[in-house]
């Protein structure tokens, strides 16, 4: 049996059938100006123009075919100009684009048309303004957007590197002498930590806590501030937690527990590094002491020339193997070489200086002692104002004999 139609069926069809044309016409302005003649039908038809033309632009959007995306949005707002999403989309066009200005524009209008509550939105002014470089920007629109999600961890980690960026783009200005200026210290260093602060609680989501990348970060921040020493030992244990063969973060654990004096776990540590590389130096120099502390020497001797031999062997580890060979002999004469070239190897190792005044004395050649003395005495100048040592500091010592 046919059912008849009702007037108001038939004029659905009809406009789901004008619907169809508009929109392969564009003609949709057309219907908006006559919206006041059709009442509640015209309100339906508008709904179904802008589910459709959403439709096509998420499709546009995950193929990220940018032209076509951002057609349909520039003529969804030219009808629709007080549509939100029409807007959010154009903007994510022109982002897709590389035409970052234009979108933060189209961005920021969508963004007050929600009534700055859409915290995509603020998320892609953030992503627009990172892309032309300007950090300052881009680091308040993560914090907006922050503040909207707090437990949206991507946005953390943009604002972690956003905050990165100006620190690496922070110059510390000097004064004519050139030693670098104290207030531009303490605002660099005060910019570090806030970055620091941020790594922190990016590192507390699950999504970034097994993030190699993000730690290794983190500690090269802490030690450019020479940070808290327990902070810094939590962050290289988990480094070597999740990547167990890293050689540099060990040494630092050995270092961290070498001066808190527990020396157990330097041991279980220099039993890694030799299990990872023999020849590792820190693990050859600890054994080595261990040897002599046993009166054997000639081991001693053997893992104190593979560790100084390695050819990653640093400065520091240098100076202290040197020492440790200084050791071994009874004469002065014979030590004296060890210690002035673990001063020469590092410079801020002060014990090395203590060790070839010590020496010279006991072989009466006071005058050179004097002139190490005043050495050391500079050397310990610099230290105290946070200066490093260089190779010139070590001059006095090159001419001993």
């Amino acid at each position: 049996m046919r059912t008849l139609s009702t007037p108001l069926s038939a004029a659905k069809r009809l406009l789901s059938f004008l619907t169809i044309i508009a929109l392969m016409t564009g003609q949709v302005t057309a219907f908006a100006q006559e919206k006041e003649d059709c009442g509640d039908i015209c309100e339906e038809l508008e709904t179904g123009i802008i589910a459709s033309r959403e439709q096509r632009a998420v499709i546009y959007l995950e193929k990220e075919e940018w032209d076509k995306l951002g057609e349909i949005a520039q003529r969804w707002t030219n009808d629709y100009p007080g549509e939100a999403k029409a807007w959010n989309y154009l903007g994510l066009s022109q982002q897709g684009a590389g035409k970052a200005k234009e979108a933060i524009d189209s961005f920021f209008r969508a963004w007050q048309l929600t009534g700055q509550k859409d915290f995509r939105i603020i998320e892609s002014i953030g992503d627009s303004y990172s892309e032309i470089k300007e950090w300052n920007k881009a680091k308040t629109a993560y914090e907006t957007t922050i503040e909207l999600r707090p437990d949206y961890p991507i946005l953390w980690r943009k604002l972690a590197s956003t905050m990165e960026n100006i620190s690496a783009t922070h110059e510390l200005s000097t004064n004519v002498e050139g030693v670098f200026d104290e207030n531009t210290i303490k605002a660099r260093k005060k910019l570090i930590e806030e970055v620091i602060r941020i790594y922190k609680k990016t590192l507390t989501f699950r999504d970034y806590y097994d993030e190699y990348n993000l730690w290794e970060k983190y500690i090269l921040l802490l030690e450019v501030i020479d940070g808290d020493i327990d902070e810094k030992y939590l962050v290289y244990r988990n480094i070597t937690r999740i990547k167990k063969t890293n050689i540099s973060a060990w040494e630092r654990l050995y270092e961290i527990e070498t001066t808190r004096d527990n020396l157990d776990e330097v041991r279980k540590i220099a039993d890694i590094l030799f299990r990872i590389d023999s020849k590792n130096p820190l693990a050859n120099l600890l054994y080595g002491k261990l040897a002599l502390e046993n009166n054997l020497h000639k081991k001693a001797r053997e893992y104190f020339e593979i560790g100084i031999n390695h050819n990653s062997v640093s400065p520091k580890q240098r100076a202290n193997i040197y020492i440790s060979l200084g050791d071994l002999e009874t004469q002065p004469q014979r030590a004296l070489p060890y210690y002035r070239d673990a001063a020469i190897s590092d410079p801020a190792n002060t014990a090395a200086w203590e060790h070839v005044i010590v020496m010279l004395r006991g072989l009466n050649r006071r005058a050179d002692a004097e002139k190490i003395f005043h050495g050391l005495r500079a050397v310990e100048f610099k230290l105290k104002k946070k200066i490093t040592p260089t190779k010139e500091d070590a001059q006095p010592l090159l001419a001993l004999q």
